[in-house]
C-alpha cells in the first residue's frame, strides 16, 4: 500500500493449511509488487488528527513506510517531529520535499537498529506476502515479531510485522493510527497480532470504510485506531465503527474501552450483546463440522486449465481412455445435489468437466503426446506443483469424496451431495461425512450454519467468502435427519434461488433455541452477509 519499507514481493489469497495456492510474480502488475497503493490525502489527515489526539506541537511521530508523503503533510502541518522512512529511492524523494532526512531503507531492518519511542505511529504499511521478502527482511520481520509474542508463518503478510514493530515503540498511552486490510479481523495468520492488540490496548477500534479506499484494488481495508496501555492494564476488545466512505468520518472519534470475552475472535465483535450470548450457547449444544465430517482440499493439478478440458478436446486428442468426471467450479453446481445428469448438463454446454488422469506408467497414444506438448509449449513443467512431480504430468492423490463444498461463494456457502460420483479440482474441498451423506447436506443450510460461517471465514475483494479447512471445522452444524425427499424439496429450492431458512430453522433450530433467539441470529447473519458484500446483493447460492 504504501510501496514502503519492504522487498518486492507479490500479493496472494490465502488458501487451506494443507496446500498454499501460489500466483506467479510475472502475472502481477509492479504496483501488486511493491504493495504500493497510496492513501489518499483525507484519509491520512483524519489518522493524523486522531493519532496527534490534541497534543502540543512537537509530539513525536514513527512514519515508517511514508512513499510520498500523504501523511507527512498533515504531521508537518500539527508541528510534529517526525521519523520517516522509505525504501523506494524515488519516493523518498518526494517524501524529502516534505520532512528532511527522510530515512531510505528497509524499515523493519532501520526499527530493530534504531531503537526509540514515539508518541504516535501513523501510515499505510504494505501489503505484500512475508514468504516474498528476501531472506534478511523476513528474518528481521520474525525476529521484531518475536520480541512480542508474535508468531509469524509463510501465509503472514507485510503490514503484520509493521504494526507490532510500530507498536512496540509506542510510549505508553501513545496512538497507533494505520490502514490494514479487513482482513485482520479474520484470518488466521494475524491471530497473534489480534491477541497482542487486546492486550497492548487501552482502547482499541477498528473503523470499517464499507466503499473501496484506493483504485484499482478490491482489497478492503480498516482504519486501525490504537492507544497504547501501561503494563498491567486490562486486555480489551475492539470497537467496529462502520461508515460509508472517507467523507462520513467523524470530526471527533471517541473509543470506549470494550471488556474482552473471546480472544482472538474479532468477528464476533460485530455481534450484539443479545446476539452473542445466544450464539454461545448455540456451540453448547450444536456439533461443529469437524465432529460430523472430515475436510480435505480437492486434486491440486497446479494448472487446471490444461488438466480439466471440455469434451471437443477430448476427442480432438484421443483422451477418452485418461480422462474421469470432474468438477470444479460452483456454476457446476446449482444446487444441494450433483447428480448424473447434471453433469450430463454441463458436458453438452461445453463446459470443462473432464480430468485428464494420468500416472508415471502410461504409455502415450499419439493424441496424448501432442496433448502434452501443448503443455510444454506453455512451459508448465516450470510451475511449481508440475515441477515437483515426475512426470510433471502425473497428478498424485486421485480420489472423490461423498460430498463436496465450493473453497469460496457469494452469497451463502452450500454442502452438495456428489451422487454423480465425480471428481473435484483443489476449488472444491472433498469432504468425508462421518454421519449419513444425506442428513450432514440437509442439515448444512440453516441461519445458525451460515452465521457461523460468517464468523469463521474470510472476506476478499467482491464480497467473495472463503472457508479454509481449519475454518469449516469449527462452523457449527444442527443435525438432524434427512430424507431422500426432503433433500430433493430442498434442492428444488435452491436451484430455484431460494434460501429455505424458515423452514430449515423450524427443522433443525426450534426445540434449542426459541423463535425470537433465532431471528435474532438471522438478522445478525443478514447484518454480516450485506456488511461483506458492502452495498448488499440478491440472496443466491
Amino acid at each position: 500500500m504504501t510501496g514502503a519499507g519492504h522487498q518486492k514481493g507479490v500479493e496472494t489469497s490465502e488458501a487451506g493449511s494443507r496446500v498454499l495456492a501460489v500466483n506467479f510474480k510475472s502475472r502481477e502488475s509492479r504496483t501488486k509488487l511493491r504493495g504500493g497503493y497510496y492513501t489518499p490525502r483525507e484519509l491520512a489527515r483524519w489518522l493524523v488528527a486522531w493519532a496527534l489526539g490534541g497534543k502540543r506541537r512537537g509530539a513525536r511521530v514513527l512514519e515508517p513506510g511514508c512513499g510520498d508523503g500523504a501523511f507527512l503533510g498533515p504531521l508537518v502541518e500539527a508541528g510534529a517531529r517526525v521519523t520517516a522512512i522509505e525504501l523506494d529511492p524515488v519516493e523518498a524523494a518526494k517524501a524529502r520535499s516534505l520532512v528532511r532526512g527522510v530515512v531510505e531503507g528497509d524499515a523493519l531492518s532501520w526499527l530493530e537498529s534504531n531503537p526509540g519511542e514515539w508518541d504516535a505511529a501513523v501510515g499505510n504499511p504494505p501489503y505484500i506476502r512475508y514468504q516474498y521478502l528476501d531472506d534478511g527482511p523476513r528474518e528481521v520481520a520474525a525476529r521484531l515479531c518475536a520480541q512480542s509474542g508474535v508468531t509469524i508463518t509463510k501465509l503472514a503478510n507485510a503490514w503484520v510485522p509493521f504494526v507490532v514493530a510500530s507498536l512496540a515503540r509506542l510510549v505508553a498511552g501513545g496512538r497507533l493510527a494505520m490502514v490494514v486490510p479487513a482482513e485482520i479481523m479474520h484470518v488466521h495468520h494475524a491471530a497473534g497480532l489480534r491477541r497482542l492488540l487486546e492486550h497492548s490496548s487501552r482502547t482499541l477500534a477498528l473503523v470499517h470504510l464499507r466503499d473501496l479506499v484506493f483504485e484499482g484494488a478490491l482489497q478492503g481495508v480498516v482504519l486501525l485506531l490504537v492507544e497504547k496501555a501501561a503494563p498491567g492494564e486490562a486486555p480489551c476488545a475492539p470497537s467496529i465503527v462502520e461508515v460509508e466512505t472517507v467523507a462520513d468520518l467523524p470530526a471527533k472519534l471517541d473509543v470506549p474501552k470494550r471488556e474482552l470475552r473471546r480472544s482472538g475472535r474479532w468477528m464476533w465483535s460485530l455481534l450484539t450483546d443479545d446476539e452473542a450470548r445466544v450464539l454461545t450457547r448455540a456451540c453448547e449444544r450444536f456439533p461443529s463440522f469437524g465432529e460430523l465430517a472430515s475436510v480435505d482440499v480437492g486434486i491440486v493439478t497446479g494448472a487446471n486449465d490444461f488438466f480439466v478440458v471440455d469434451r471437443e478436446t477430448v476427442e480432438r486428442f484421443d483422451l477418452e481412455p485418461w480422462v474421469l468426471p470432474m468438477v470444479g467450479r460452483s456454476e457446476q453446481m446449482r444446487g444441494l445435489r450433483y447428480r448424473p445428469k447434471d453433469h450430463e448438463a454441463n458436458e453438452r454446454a461445453g463446459r470443462r468437466v473432464a480430468f485428464l488422469s494420468l500416472s508415471a506408467g502410461t504409455k502415450l497414444s499419439a493424441g496424448l503426446a501432442r496433448y502434452l506438448e501443448e503443455g510444454e509449449k506453455q512451459d508448465l513443467p516450470a510451475r511449481y506443483k508440475c515441477r515437483i512431480r515426475e512426470p510433471w504430468w502425473a497428478v498424485p492423490y486421485v480420489w472423490r469424496a461423498p460430498v463436496v463444498l465450493c473453497k469460496r461463494c457469494h452469497a451463502w456457502p452450500r454442502l452438495v451431495l456428489n451422487e454423480a460420483r465425480v471428481y473435484s479440482t483443489d476449488t472444491v474441498y472433498r469432504v468425508k461425512p462421518r454421519v449419513p451423506a444425506r442428513d450432514l447436506v440437509g442439515s448444512f443450510t440453516n441461519t445458525v450454519t451460515l452465521l457461523s460461517a460468517e464468523l469463521e471465514g474470510r472476506h476478499y475483494g467482491g464480497g467473495v467468502l472463503e472457508l479454509v479447512p481449519s475454518e469449516i471445522e469449527r462452523v457449527l452444524v444442527p443435525l438432524a435427519k434427512t430424507s431422500a425427499r426432503e433433500l430433493a424439496a430442498l434442492d428444488a429450492l435452491v436451484r430455484r434461488g431460494e434460501l429455505p431458512l424458515e423452514r430449515q430453522d423450524a427443522r433443525l433450530l426450534v426445540g434449542v433455541l426459541s423463535k425470537d433467539e433465532i431471528l435474532l441470529l438471522r438478522g445478525a447473519w443478514e447484518r454480516l452477509r450485506d456488511r461483506r458484500l458492502r452495498k448488499g446483493a440478491p440472496v443466491g447460492g
